[in-house]
């Protein structure tokens, strides 16, 4: 019994740190006038500012051109309508901080909706040296046409 329950506990502790890790989705919803996104501006949710290692959804009608100020720490994002990601700040991915191979990566997903096209021209960039990787979803077209930088 005492193994179950100890093994029970570790998930749950694991569970919980992934958790902690991956944060939740926060929706572009940008103050009048502003299409910056940084650590300080209230561009998210309901006048929220961005939250480190959150996933950011960009939703239809309200994105266009947003400029990336500083470091910004981002797992996933999801581009449900138009939108470029301009510098000349970066978009930091999160490489998986508990690896010590270099073949142990963290995938973080850009879903690109069909019919839409996301434009980054933004740094992209991890700070780990065990990397990180970038997967595109979804049927729409994502250009990446900024620096990529991997210590």
């Amino acid at each position: 019994m005492h193994s179950r329950t100890s093994t029970f506990f570790a998930l749950a502790a694991s569970a919980i740190a992934a958790t902690a890790l991956f944060g939740e989705t926060q929706t572009w919803n940008p103050a009048e006038g502003s299409a910056v996104w940084d650590l300080a501006a209230p561009n998210w949710d309901a006048g929220s500012i961005w939250t480190d290692w959150n996933a950011a959804r960009f939703p239809a009608g309200t994105a266009g051109a947003v400029s990336v100020k500083g470091d910004v720490p981002v797992t996933d994002i999801t581009f449900e309508g138009d939108t470029v990601l301009g510098g000349p700040g970066r978009l930091v991915l999160l490489a998986n901080p508990e690896a010590t191979a270099a073949s142990a990566y963290t995938v973080q997903t850009w879903n690109v909706h069909p019919g839409v096209q996301a434009k980054v021209s933004a740094t992209v960039a991890t700070v780990q040296t065990n990397g990180a990787t970038l997967v595109k979803d979804g049927a729409g077209t994502m250009t990446l046409s900024g620096l990529v930088q991997v210590p």
